[in-house]
This record gives C-alpha cells, structure tokens and sequence, in this order.
C-alpha cells in the first residue's frame, strides 16, 4: 500500500465523511436524514456490504448510491426500528491505495460501535469491525465501499437504562 500523500488532511476529509453519514443514521438525528444527503456522501457505484454471516443475513450487498439512501431508509425513522440509535468509532487505522487513472483511495478500518434502543424498547449494543474505502474527489472524500462486519452483541441491563434515557 502507498503512504498517504498530505495525510493529516485526508484523514480529517475522511473523518469528517464518516461522520456526516454516522450523524445521519443516528436516531434521532442531529441533521435531517434525507435519500439524497445521504446518497451525496457516496460515489455512484459505491457498495454497501454487509459483512459477516449476521450481516450478510440482513442486509446482503446494495450497489449505487441511490440503491443504499433507499435501503437505510427503511431503517430509519418513520419506518425504521429504532427509538434511538448511536454509533462510537475509534481513530481508524488509515492506508492509501492508487487506482486506476491517478484516482486515490484511501481505506480505513475503524472499530464501530452501535448503541440502539428499539421500538420495542429492546436495548441492543453491536461491535462491529467497520471496513471503509473512500475515493478522493477534489477536497471531498466519498464512501466507495462501507462493510461493517458484526463481532459481538454486549448486552446488559446498564446499556439500555443509559440509552432509555436519552429518548
């Protein structure tokens, strides 16, 4: 893999793309979800998979931008299954990769983790090893390939007393 070129800066364009998209799967959210603000933060023929046997059970793979906003729509408030949702991510662990026609893109694995309550009133936390490929455009980096893989289910009465909490 090559070394990031100018890397604190794309690290934080990258950050800052996952963010967007964390902030707009949050339940409630702090921005207003719309398909479109969400399709904007990926690359036209970006993939959503979902990695792992829990996670290729539920959600399969979607390709498109327009495909994957249509698909998290369905998870998401009016009709989805959350009271409240909260993703965490730790720092990531960054490498560059060349492509093609001088296009970079620089992958990320980051450690995820998802904090619901459910309309039910179910309390469900979700560690998930989260695999991210971002392409550069200009000063913007778009999700090309997002994967998160399920690696454990914490579950305890003290993570939904502090989730009931905040909805």
């Amino acid at each position: 893999m090559k070394e990031i070129s100018n890397g604190g800066a794309i690290r934080e364009i990258c950050r800052t793309a996952l963010w967007r998209y964390m902030d707009l799967c949050d339940v409630p959210s702090r921005v207003d979800f719309s398909p479109e603000s969400i399709a904007s933060l990926f690359t036209p023929d970006a993939q959503w998979v979902g990695g792992g046997a829990d996670n290729e059970a539920k959600f399969g793979t979607t390709v498109g931008a327009g495909r994957i906003a249509a698909m998290l729509a369905t998870h998401l408030p009016p009709s989805g299954s959350f009271r409240s949702n909260r993703h965490l991510l730790d720092g990531g662990a960054f490498e560059a990769v060349e492509t093609r026609a001088g296009r970079t893109q620089v992958e990320v694995r980051w450690l995820m983790v998802r904090a619901s309550v459910l309309v039910d009133g179910t309390a469900e936390t979700v560690v998930s090893d989260l695999c991210t490929r971002f392409e550069m455009q200009g000063d913007r980096a778009l999700i090309h390939r997002y994967e998160p893989v399920r690696r454990a289910r914490p579950t305890g009465p003290e993570v939904g007393d502090a989730l009931h909490r905040q909805s």
